[in-house]
């Protein structure tokens, strides 16, 4: 339907016959079919104030081949002669390619150009020589430090008359190639002086891109309008082609060419901010598109609990969200079912609808095959949202900027905390891979804020409904396709998406979010997010650390802002109730609980003086993470209780305790083997059990309330005497550390 509208408006305003128009630009281009770099070459020639172009070809198939791989483009000429047989012959015509080209200048920069050049026909420019490379050495000289020796056919202008003589002089087929059949003009002296054909030497009309990049230099005008400056030739091309295996790098370019990004003005299109409330959007809820989010836990990942519940804090209306989960069996850990099933179960999500499609439920399930249900588009949605399991949305307007920037993909720009891996690719190398850009590390940084047209997209991604379809007929996320040639998913994804020019944007305005990083992550325990307190700390402490512990550990705590229930006895919250809940779940699913005698195979002497029933932290694999933890958490808290005492802390015995009624329900009074002990309690009294809590003899004093999640720290020998007092009902968990015994 778009198609054909924007067929219906071409035909209306492109071929209307204006009565002397012959003074006015006309400007000609083929593109058979409607999409994204079309709309730029159209955008950019409306913001120079130019003449429409007109499309010649709309709505046909296009016959000239694949001219990306190949020789190819004869229908080019053929559409051009048949578009000029009817135009006067002093009409100055411009042709330009449509799908890799932008307009820098506007109609009278161009005549002044062309007049100037005293050409007939002035023909764009490159370094190389195509598509054959024996012609090459039969090209007139160049003028001096001039390096754009051979024709290319993407641009070219003059009269018409003479436009139509020359593209008239020996018959082509659709699938000939354009660019050698001027070629073959150019090179024949005589048709060359009768048509006064000139190559635009000093790319004053035309500047192609392939061979060429470090000759442009990017610059703004008083406006902010950017343009572009040959640094060889001192010229301001009106016209840029990204010719050639440069698509890459011209896109890129464009970023900052016209209404783009400029230094002293910024993102000159991006939506705008503050962005509206949430009260704002609930009032508009029915005019807004309608979002299919799929959240794609296909791949092992961390903190699932955490993406699931950021996506439920999004500010777009959940009225205007279909939601599809899927659970294949590479994110089959505990975990992550029980994340599902809590989010799911939750009655405050009140999406438009909620699809779980679990992988041991369907035997077709495969990681590729859920991402192409997600674009046949089922709810028929404006905008479908991809959502990869290593994302977390900790900004809650990202749906709705994204939305709002309405492209064919967007991303949000999402960064591995504390390092430079991210879900865009600004530049490819040669094959096709990854390349850093010149500006990477600014946009990465928010150094550059704004909307970036790039090659490659990951992670999480917004779809419009026109680009999906264009991207299903394309054979996107083809199981057997990718299974044949052996391409990763998302580049072959990226690689069609390019192909095809429909472009991906990543967005940066404000702060959306970040990557974590999957590539060690276990399956292995029943609380697989505690071993990610080294890859991925950022998300660690979002969910483990209290979040109280921060105004503790900050330079501005003193020793007073400590209670202390017994003489220095220090509370300190310091883990999340998921932290005690996902130890706890270790620990019992581990199981091998000693048997609270005074044998102990685990120690060096096998003899325990004062026995517990406890699993030591090494025996679940988990002793190296909490001494880190101790040197991280516990040492600037330890140089407030214990000023002078700056050792790092070490600790050999870290174990959780287990109080039961039938099996150990107290201990006896001791001392720890420790200059310091941290006890925290891992459950909570009143709920989890009764009675409990520890006794300092010599100051006649109890804990008996512990705090879920925060800790007690004591002095270990001599003056802290204590006992673990009876626990009558349920059951106790305490997590003990002797700190440098």
């Amino acid at each position: 339907t778009l198609s054909l509208l924007l067929i219906a408006c071409i035909s209306s305003v492109y071929y209307e016959k204006v009565s002397g128009a012959n003074s006015q630009l006309r400007i000609l281009t083929v593109a058979t079919e409607t999409n994204d770099a079309l709309a730029a070459f159209l955008a950019s020639a409306k913001l120079r104030g130019l003449p429409t172009p007109e499309p010649l070809g709309l709505g046909s198939d296009w016959l000239g081949g694949d001219v990306s791989r190949g020789a190819g483009g004869g229908q080019k000429i053929l559409l051009m002669r048949r578009a000029l047989a009817d135009v006067p012959d002093d009409q100055l015509v411009l042709f330009s390619d449509a799908y890799d080209a932008v307009f820098l200048a506007g109609q009278a920069a161009i005549r002044s150009a062309f007049e100037a050049s005293g050409a007939g026909v002035l023909i764009s420019a490159e370094r190389f020589c195509w598509p054959d490379q024996s012609l090459a050495d039969k090209y007139p000289k160049p003028p001096a430090g001039r390096k754009t020796a051979y024709l290319n056919s993407g641009g070219y202008m003059g009269k018409a008359g003479e436009l139509r003589r020359l593209l008239n002089y020996a018959p082509i087929t659709d699938s000939d190639d354009d660019q050698l059949f001027l070629t073959r003009a150019f090179l024949n002296p005589d048709l060359r002086q009768r048509h006064r054909m000139a190559l635009d030497y000093d790319c004053s009309v035309f500047q192609t891109l392939n061979g060429a990049l470090s000759e442009v230099s990017l610059r703004w005008d008083d406006s902010g309008l950017g343009y572009l400056r040959n640094t060889v030739t001192g010229s301001s091309p009106a016209l840029l082609h990204g010719n050639g295996p440069i698509k890459a790098e011209f896109w890129r370019l464009t970023n900052y060419l016209g209404r783009g990004w400029s230094d002293s003005l910024g993102c000159q299109h991006c939506p705008p901010m503050p962005p509206p409330t949430v009260a704002q959007l609930l009032q508009r809820q029915s005019e807004l598109p309608y979002l299919t989010v799929g959240v794609l836990l296909t791949d092992p990942a961390p903190f699932p609990d955490l993406l699931l519940a950021r996506l439920a804090e999004q500010t777009y209306p959940k009225q205007r969200i279909h939601l599809r989960i899927d659970l294949g069996p590479g994110a089959s850990a505990r975990n992550v079912h029980l994340a599902v099933r809590d989010f799911i179960d939750n009655p405050v999500h009140e999406y438009a609808s909620i699809v779980l499609n679990n992988a041991s439920d369907n035997l077709a399930f495969s990681p590729v095959s859920a991402r192409q249900i997600l674009l046949v588009n089922e709810y028929d949605s404006d905008f479908i949202f991809f959502v990869e399991p290593i994302s977390q949305l900790t900004g809650r307007d990202a749906l709705t900027q994204l939305v709002a920037v309405n492209r064919s993909i967007v991303a949000p720009l999402l960064v591995l905390p504390g390092k430079l891996w991210s879900n865009f690719w600004g530049a490819l190398n040669a094959d096709g891979y990854y390349a850093r850009s010149d500006d990477y590390l600014d946009i990465v940084s928010d150094a550059r804020r704004g909307l970036w047209n790039v090659p490659y997209v990951s992670a999480a991604y917004l779809i419009n409904r026109r680009a999906a379809q264009i991207l299903l007929k394309a054979g996107a996320f083809d199981s057997k396709r990718l299974a044949a040639s052996g391409v990763d998913y998302d580049i072959d994804f990226a690689s069609i998406a390019r192909s095809k020019n429909v472009f991906m944007h990543v967005l940066n305005t404000l702060p959306f979010g970040h990557l974590t990083d999957n590539s060690n992550t276990t399956r292995l325990h029943a609380s697989n997010d505690l071993w990610e307190i080294w890859a991925n700390p950022v998300d660690w402490e979002h969910k483990y650390m209290h979040p109280d512990y921060w105004r503790f550990a900050s330079d501005d705590a003193q020793l007073g802002d400590f209670e202390q229930p017994c003489p220095d006895v220090f509370w300190l919250p310091l883990v999340t109730p998921s932290f005690c809940h996902d130890l706890v779940a270790v620990m019992e699913s581990f199981g091998r609980w000693s048997d609270g005698t005074n044998t102990d195979p685990r120690l060096e002497g096998g003899y325990e003086n004062v026995p517990t029933r406890d699993i030591h932290m090494r025996q679940v694999g988990w002793e190296a993470h909490w001494l880190h933890f101790l040197v991280k958490y516990m040492h600037p808290i330890q140089l407030k209780l214990f000023q002078g005492y700056s050792d790092k802390p070490w600790a050999r015995m870290n174990f959780v305790v287990r109080y039961h009624p039938e099996e150990q329900k107290e201990l006896r009074p001791h001392h720890d083997a420790s200059d310091y002990t941290v006890n925290l309690a891992l459950n909570q009294v009143g709920e989890d059990f009764e009675g409990g809590g520890c006794r300092f003899p010599r100051y006649n004093c109890s804990v008996i309330a512990p705090r879920l999640g925060w800790a007690f720290v004591h002095p270990g020998r001599i003056t802290h005497l204590h006992e673990g007092l009876e626990v009558t009902k349920g059951v106790r968990y305490i997590f003990v550390t002797f700190v440098n015994p």
